[in-house]
C-alpha cells in the first residue's frame, strides 16, 4: 500500500481555511473541482449547479478570478496546483457519497479528453485516497505513461508535450516516484530540452537510465509553429527566424509562441532544438501502448 502523502504546503492550508470561513461556497466549489486537469466553463457551470444548486453565475466569476487560480483564458482555468492540493485534502474528509459524485461528474464531462488528461486526474483522484491504491498499481500507472513517452513516432513527440504540462502539477508525494522523474527526462530529452531540476534527493543514476536510450539518437524531433511551420534537419524554417544546420544533426532555431495555452521553453543544447511545449496535441502514442 502507499504510504500517506506529507501535509499540504501550511501557508496554502492557512489561506485556505481563512477564505473557507469568509466564502464557504466559493471554498466548496474549488473543492469540487480540484480533481479536474483543467476547468472549462462548462464544466464549471455543471459542478456550481450539481453541488453549489442555491448558488448564482456570480459565484462561477468570483473562482475564476480567485487566488486559488494559477491561470484562467477565455475558456478554462487551472487551479494553483499547491491550492489544488490543500482543495483535495479537504474534499477527502466529506462524506465519501459527495466525494465520488464529485469523481463520477469530473470523469463524465471529461470522457472524451486525451487520455493523458484522463491519466492525469486519475493519479489526482489516488491523491484523494492514497492508501487506497496499491503501491503496484500506482507503479503501473506510471510505467504506462513512460513506455508511450518512449515509443518512436511524432505522436509520443506530442505526448511528451502533454506530459511536461501536466506532471509538475502533480503532488508532491506522487512527483517523488522514480518514474515520474523518469517521464519528465525522456520527454524532455526527445524534445530537446534540459530536464527540470529534481526537487527531491535522488541518485543521479535516475536521470541517466531514462537519458541512455536517446543517447545517440538521430535528431528527430521538432518545433511546431501555430500554422504548421516545421524546424527539422536539412529543412528551412518557414516564415520563422533561421534554421542553421552545421553538422548532420543540428538544428538551432528561432520562434515565438502564437497559440493560446502554448508557452515556449529555451533550452539550447548541441545536437537539439527547443521546443514548444503546448497542451493541445494527440496521444495516439498513448493509446497504442494500451492507454486510455
Amino acid at each position: 500500500m502507499t504510504t500517506d502523502p506529507p501535509a499540504p504546503d501550511e501557508e496554502m492550508t492557512a489561506f485556505v481555511e481563512r477564505l473557507a470561513r469568509r466564502r464557504p461556497e466559493l471554498v466548496r466549489l474549488a473543492e469540487c473541482l480540484s480533481l479536474a486537469a483543467d476547468v472549462e466553463r462548462s464544466l464549471l457551470r455543471r459542478v456550481r449547479l450539481r453541488f453549489q444548486p442555491r448558488s448564482s453565475s456570480g459565484l462561477e466569476a468570483e473562482l475564476w478570478f480567485s487566488p486559488l487560480v494559477e491561470a484562467a483564458g477565455e475558456h478554462s482555468l487551472q487551479l494553483d496546483p499547491v491550492a489544488a492540493t490543500v482543495l483535495r485534502r479537504r474534499l477527502a474528509s466529506r462524506p465519501r457519497e459527495h466525494v465520488e459524485a464529485v469523481w463520477a461528474c469530473t470523469r463524465e464531462a471529461h470522457a472524451g479528453a486525451p487520455a493523458v488528461t484522463r491519466w492525469f486526474e486519475e493519479l489526482l483522484w489516488v491523491d484523494v485516497f492514497p492508501a487506497a491504491v496499491p503501491a503496484a498499481q500506482l507503479d503501473g500507472r506510471l510505467r504506462r505513461v513512460l513506455a508511450a513517452v518512449g515509443a518512436a513516432g511524432e505522436a509520443a513527440d506530442e505526448l511528451g508535450r502533454w506530459v511536461l504540462h501536466y506532471v509538475p502539477r502533480l503532488p508532491p508525494w506522487l512527483l517523488r516516484h522514480e518514474n515520474a522523474r523518469r517521464i519528465q527526462v525522456v520527454s524532455c530529452e526527445r524534445l530537446g530540452l534540459e530536464p527540470p531540476p529534481d526537487p527531491f534527493p535522488r541518485p543521479a543514476v535516475t536521470d541517466e537510465e531514462a537519458r541512455a536510450p536517446w543517447r545517440g539518437a538521430p535528431f528527430r524531433s521538432v518545433c511546431r509553429r501555430a500554422r504548421t511551420d516545421w524546424c527539422s534537419a536539412g529543412r528551412r524554417h518557414r516564415a520563422a527566424g533561421r534554421c542553421s544546420r552545421p553538422g548532420p544533426a543540428r538544428c538551432a532555431s528561432r520562434w515565438s509562441a502564437l497559440t493560446p495555452g502554448c508557452r515556449s521553453r529555451s533550452g539550447w543544447r548541441s545536437g537539439r532544438t527547443r521546443a514548444c511545449v503546448c497542451a493541445s496535441s494527440s496521444s495516439s502514442a498513448w493509446k497504442r501502448t494500451g492507454g486510455g
